[in-house]
């Protein structure tokens, strides 16, 4: 039996939502976030242990203060147009401008700042970290000790990132479904390679970007009519749908009921671990999301990561 679900996330605590599913990240309410200088709303989604998704939001003509961190972070931009601004320490600072489709990962530890181009109209960035792993590592019960280190850490990662010129450019393939790129200013412009091994008419690509080990990027495409061959991992994963219409199908590992839900683009979903899970597209134009996921990190260990 396949039950339609509306499993929306649900509030949990100030600006905090656990579940799924949301439903669009370009109309989901977001609250004030005064420490951080703009407005947000932070996602727990399907018990992950490792990635943390949220919605920040900064009113026109605004920006966010400029800090740095060593979580890993990608930023993908669903609404308004603005800059980036990112800098090593002792260098000179890099400019990224953002639109709608904006992909974008600040290296490790490097300062940032985001600014709101538009005069009239907000900036929306839904942010997926890794910061759920490194409140383990680095002490999830000492949180003055973890934010101390986390955002207060003189390390410079180098070997990363130290304010090359063209480092942002860069845009390099490194063979079949992979592509090394540092910054992408529209998401539609990555190309995808067939993935038959996923489903009929299937494209893909992976990304490799500021050397990130933890956080994984990867987009994909269904054809109209189309649907990705059912599958499960023990990996971690967070998708964004931003083009097309269709749903999803899972069941979750102890149940015998398979879950369905209706997406579109701007919708945000985070399939449980271990979960059998397939997606349709139902629309006439091709489905696209991106996935954000750990992946590499499960490699890394030495876990399988697929089945």
């Amino acid at each position: 039996m396949i039950i339609v679900d509306h499993d929306e996330v649900e509030r949990v605590g100030t600006r905090v939502y656990e579940g799924s599913f949301v439903t669009d990240v370009k109309s989901f309410p977001v609250e004030p976030w005064p420490e951080q200088g703009n407005h947000a709303a932070h996602f727990n989604l399907s018990g992950n242990r490792l990635l943390r998704a949220h919605i920040m939001a900064v009113p026109p003509g605004e920006r966010k203060p400029t800090h740095r961190h060593v979580n890993e972070a990608v930023i993908y931009i669903p609404t308004g147009h603005g800059y980036s601004i990112v800098q090593q320490e002792g260098k000179l600072e890099r400019r990224l401008d953002f639109q709608e489709g904006s992909l974008f990962s600040p290296p490790l530890n490097a300062y940032h700042g985001h600014y709101n181009g538009d005069a009239q109209q907000w900036v929306r960035y839904f942010v997926v970290t890794n910061m759920p792993l490194n409140q383990v590592v680095y002490g999830v019960g000492e949180r003055k000790i973890y934010e101390r280190f986390v955002f207060g850490s003189p390390f410079l990662f180098t070997e990363r990132y130290n304010g090359e010129e063209n480092y942002f450019s860069v845009n390099e393939r490194l063979g079949p479904c992979r592509w090394k790129v540092n910054y992408v200013k529209d998401i539609n412009e990555i190309p995808l390679d067939p993935s038959p091994e996923r489903g009929a008419g299937a494209r893909t690509m992976h990304l490799e970007m500021v050397g990130n080990t933890t956080v994984d990027v990867q987009i994909s495409e269904i054809p109209p009519g189309g649907c990705q061959v059912a599958h499960q991992h023990i990996h971690e994963e967070i998708i964004h749908f931003f083009q097309g219409e269709g749903y999803t199908v899972i069941r979750r590992a102890g149940e015998r009921e398979r879950r369905k839900y209706l997406w579109h683009a701007g919708s945000l979903l985070s399939p449980p671990r271990n979960s059998v899970h397939q997606h349709f597209c139902t629309s006439r134009e091709p489905a696209r999301y991106l996935s954000i996921q750990t992946e590499k990190l499960m490699k890394a260990m030495g876990i399988e990561a697929r089945q």
